[in-house]
């Protein structure tokens, strides 16, 4: 017995639902998406572990959401804005947490991250630094990440330049 829910597709295993693999055609560029995902959660400063689980989140998200979303943005542009905001929130978890402040250790972070210069750049500076340089999205693709605007990201991302510069 095959019916459609929620625009997806779902087989039905007695009486459960059970959900097949909505990604359909794009399951196999969602696969390859997953290593860019990995490598934009690592760069912001997640661990391997904990950048490989979120990626399986997001991943997770993404089958779920995927008829709505191929409709109105690329597959790898969408996966990425949520992975990014979920890894800015659960950094921002680990920065105020156990500090009391802005200035909260990133003890959960990656060591990696701590060392390399990218760290002396504020946050919201650093995000627009790693989508731009590291990652390679464009500056329209990064203020749809990131819910600024083009003009912001360019202004960060000189910013950040400049602090790099002067170290």
């Amino acid at each position: 017995m095959k019916t459609n829910i929620n625009q997806g597709e779902c087989t039905s295993s007695g009486n459960l639902p059970v959900a097949k693999n909505t990604f359909g055609s794009s399951g196999h560029e969602a696969e390859k998406c997953k290593a860019f995902l990995l490598m934009i959660a690592v760069n912001l400063g997640l661990s391997e572990k904990e950048s490989r689980e979120l990626v399986e989140f997001v991943y997770l998200i993404g089958e779920k959401n995927c008829v709505y979303q191929q409709k109105s943005f690329p597959l790898k542009l969408w996966l990425s804005k949520t992975l990014v905001h979920r890894c800015i929130v659960k950094i921002s978890s680990i920065m105020f947490s156990k500090s009391g402040g802005a200035i909260g250790s990133f003890q959960g972070l990656d060591n990696n991250l701590i060392s390399s210069p990218i760290s002396k750049i504020p946050f919201s500076f650093r995000a627009v630094y790693i989508l731009l340089h590291s990652v390679g999205f464009t500056k329209p693709e990064v203020a749809y990440i990131l819910n600024i605007s083009p003009m912001q990201v360019r202004e960060r991302f000189v910013k950040a330049m400049t602090i790099i510069k002067g170290q």
